[in-house]
């Protein structure tokens, strides 16, 4: 008797439910594995190039920013919540090893990939969509806020999902997100809006509200004593004082097909034919729209940057996992998978006569520890708190941010006060402008520092 071989397609190599296979069929033995080696062997492929890309990238200014909030360990900090100092505590914060300095964001980026497998219909397509999806694949590459964000979100999304008891683990992720950053206050809410009036009656989601508030005490206390600075300055940062008028949703909607991928947004609306509303399907869709939907209301008044709705991503993953996944959908993860990692080769160096802006960014921090190693010892005032940042962490030499100059930041306002004399670095200027405002006056001529330029200022 001939044995029958059954074909399954992409889609259907992961699903954990409502497949076609079944233990019983006579089905030769190995019709399945081939095509699940190679996804398998891309998945871990991708994820060693990760490896990669993490330890061979230059440092970023803001990841140097962090780093020097570990140091100090609060419950708050000017420009964002504290998790992500808390993060990186564990380092030395002089010249640390790149790929341990982004270590935690790829167990983020892991630890949010497998929850969102965790409740998944198709497994397969939430491991598609993390590594598909160019901006989580660069969110979570990199320790900023983003990446613990994007994994505590998408633990909230599966422990809603699950329901009952889960609600507790979804409202101490809640926290965790929270801690992340701001917008995480999003994620309980909307997941329990999404299930409707019935989850509502039932006392599991009220916990795990109360659990997150709890957990968020010291947070809050910190904000209080401190007038709520943090928010006030991401409201800042978000409402600039030109308004894009009826431009900012324009620009808001193109920013979000351009960081989602076209061919991935046709794919998600075309999966919406198929599939049933699952809970987590229902939860992927509610936290999506609500977070694209608050930015795109708030976009008249301000100009919020294209991965501020990053949240809205991670749900439209678990929407589209509930789902059959086409032919569509897989071309425009293939193809946003290409992309990144072509992003990481320009950033790296092999291709960086592609986008040139981009490779200065990566290495911007060598070039600084360059530039420092020709200049005598000295504190440094720094005009902008990147370059402040990355001197403190490359060299160890003292850095201040001077009152009034630049954009406000946590070194000016929670830093040591400046001394009275001292070496000003800043970027290259024209000739003859200040390097720094009275009292501070040049003593010495300019010293040409590649990227930038230092004098040597004193209060008379």
């Amino acid at each position: 008797m001939h044995r029958r071989v059954v074909r399954f397609p992409i889609g259907e190599l992961g699903r954990t439910r409502g497949s076609g296979w079944d233990r019983a069929t006579d089905v030769a033995p190995l019709s399945l594995p081939p095509p699940l080696f190679w996804i398998t062997s891309l998945g871990v492929a991708v994820g060693l190039v990760r490896l990669a890309l993490a330890a061979q990238l230059g440092l970023l200014a803001d990841e140097a920013y962090y780093l020097m909030w570990s140091r100090d360990l609060a419950w708050g900090y000017y420009d964002q919540p504290p998790l992500i100092a808390a993060l990186l505590a564990w380092l030395p914060i002089e010249d640390p090893s790149r790929l341990l300095a982004r270590a935690p964001a790829l167990v983020c980026g892991l630890l949010g990939m497998l929850a969102m497998a965790w409740v998944s219909e198709d497994r397969l397509v939430a491991i598609g969509w993390w590594l598909g999806v160019p901006a989580l694949f660069g969110l979570t590459l990199f320790s900023t806020p983003d990446a613990p964000l994007l994994a505590a979100w998408a633990g909230v999304m599966a422990a809603a999902s699950i329901g009952g008891r889960g609600w507790l683990l979804a409202g101490a992720l809640g926290a965790v997100a929270v801690l992340s950053k701001h917008t995480g206050l999003l994620a309980l809410p909307l997941a329990l809006l999404a299930l409707g009036p019935k989850e509502w009656r039932t006392p599991w989601p009220w916990l795990g509200l109360a659990l997150a508030v709890l957990l968020l005490l010291p947070h809050l206390g910190w904000l209080l004593y401190h007038d709520g600075v943090t928010v006030r300055f991401q409201l800042a940062e978000g409402f600039v004082a030109r308004r894009p008028g009826w431009l900012g949703p324009v620009r808001f909607v193109a920013d979000q097909l351009l960081v989602l991928g076209p061919l991935t947004a046709l794919g998600v609306v075309w999966g919406l034919r198929r599939g049933t509303w699952t809970r987590p399907a229902r939860i992927g869709a509610g936290t999506a729209v609500g977070v694209l939907a608050l930015f795109l209301v708030a976009s008249p008044f301000g100009e919020p940057e294209a991965h501020w709705p990053a949240p809205a991503w991670v749900g439209l993953g678990f929407l589209v996992a509930c789902r059959p996944a086409g032919r569509l959908l897989w071309a425009g993860l293939g193809l946003g998978l290409v992309g990144a990692l072509a992003l990481g080769l320009v950033a790296a160096g092999p291709l960086d006569h592609f986008s040139p802006e981009l490779r200065a960014r990566f290495t911007e921090a060598e070039e600084l520890r360059r530039a420092l190693s020709e200049l005598s010892e000295g504190p440094l005032l720094c005009e902008r708190y990147q370059d402040a940042a990355l001197a403190h962490v490359l060299t160890g030499r003292e850095v201040f941010r001077p009152q009034g100059v630049g954009r406000d930041d946590q070194l000016q306002r929670f830093g040591p006060a400046p001394p009275r004399q001292g070496w000003c670095l800043r970027p290259r200027a024209p000739v003859g402008e200040p390097c720094l405002e009275a009292p501070y006056l040049p003593r010495g001529s300019v010293q040409d520092l590649g990227r930038w330029q230092a004098v040597w200022v004193e209060v008379p």
